[in-house]
């Protein structure tokens, strides 16, 4: 999980969770850039289980913000083929400090830029899976993601929405991304434009000459 949410505390926005295991806890990393791409660097450990027979599985953030562990409490660490323990399975909620109470209003109202720009990334991902089988006019995700004032993590958001319903709007956007100034958008510019492209066509697409290549960008 890497948190993206606002119920913990700031410090843990971005951080990386992964569940061990064998140690009954959650490992935390926080993601330095190194280069194109990025180290983690080991954090203090947070979740501590008193359970011996803890098994973490799954890490979620849910929509109030705190974290959903899935525990498949066995014994036996290597997945016995008799079927050890296989009802025993359990969920825990983690908050912090107050419990977290979740706001769909934004959600069943279907308050697009609000949902755009939500500190919880949860409520994002749901409206892409609605628009996945809903398509909505497109203009409204256009203008946001082309809009330089919002954040780019929510010019980004307007981007995957398009992509989410095919439109081809998103293809336009993607141009425009190439000359941003935020690097997050200008990847993913090039991403879109060239994810149709053939794996072993490093330049394009081929032609009909097999001797020249295309650019679809």
């Amino acid at each position: 999980m890497i948190y993206q949410a606002d119920h913990f505390p700031e410090e843990y926005r971005d951080r990386l969770f992964t569940l061990n295991m064998h140690g009954r806890r959650a490992n935390v990393e926080r993601l330095e850039r190194r280069g194109s791409g990025f180290a983690g660097k080991h954090d203090p450990d947070v979740f501590l289980a008193e359970d011996e027979w803890f098994r973490g599985m799954e890490i979620s953030t849910g929509p109030d913000g705190a974290a959903c562990i899935l525990d498949w409490s066995d014994a036996c660490e290597r997945h016995e083929h008799t079927g050890v323990h296989r009802s025993s399975v359990r969920i825990y909620r983690v908050t912090c400090g107050e419990s977290a109470v979740p706001v769909f209003s934004t959600f069943n109202r279907m308050d697009v830029p609000a949902l755009l720009e939500h500190p919880n990334d949860w409520f994002s991902r749901q409206l892409r899976g609605h628009l996945a089988e809903n398509p909505i006019e497109p203009g409204i995700f256009e203008g946001a993601a082309l809009n330089t004032e919002l954040e780019p993590v929510t010019r980004l958001r307007a981007l995957w929405a398009l992509m989410t319903m095919r439109s081809p709007e998103a293809v336009g956007v993607a141009r425009q991304f190439l000359t941003d100034p935020d690097e997050s958008l200008r990847k993913w510019g090039i991403s879109v434009l060239t994810d149709d492209w053939q794996i072993d066509h490093i330049s394009g697409p081929p032609t009909n000459d097999p001797g020249k290549r295309t650019r679809n960008c």
